[in-house]
């Protein structure tokens, strides 16, 4: 499968390798290559990545990332949240940009334990506040 999306990939993995973090995982989805880093941002045994501190290609937060940690200084549900960066479809939106900040501690569940409850909301935490404050979106 590999070889077939190029060979660019064995670039990926060495680079990955590296940087001291695991290799990633190459998926293809409905004829899509889907390739997923797991990168440890905050930074938890090892040296922290900051927000704007390049990651292969791709920089620390996006925009919407930061409008929503902004946003969640005072407890937001999904809906509020997707609405607010322009965005639709609920699964992407959850799984592409809320659950990574989740897995990573820049933003908590106020019902932890239900993660899909009808009630759920998100919060920034204080290594939230700190990535804000990094990556220049703690005013708006």
């Amino acid at each position: 499968m590999i070889e077939k999306w190029g060979r660019g990939t064995n670039r990926v993995i060495a680079m990955c390798r590296e940087a001291g973090i695991s290799s990633p995982t190459f998926e293809e989805i409905t004829g899509a290559a889907v390739v997923t880093f797991k990168v440890n941002v905050l930074g938890v045994g090892r040296t922290p990545i900051r927000p704007g501190e390049q990651v292969g290609t791709k920089s620390g937060l996006s925009r919407d990332q930061v409008e929503i940690l902004r946003l969640c200084r005072q407890e937001q549900p999904l809906v509020a949240l997707m609405k607010a960066v322009g965005r639709q479809n609920r699964t992407k939106f959850r799984d592409g940009f809320v659950k990574p900040l989740v897995d990573t501690g820049l933003l908590e569940l106020t019902v932890p334990d239900k993660p899909r409850s009808r009630l759920q909301k998100y919060r920034t935490t204080p290594a939230g506040e700190r990535a804000l404050k990094e990556s220049g979106g703690e005013n708006g």
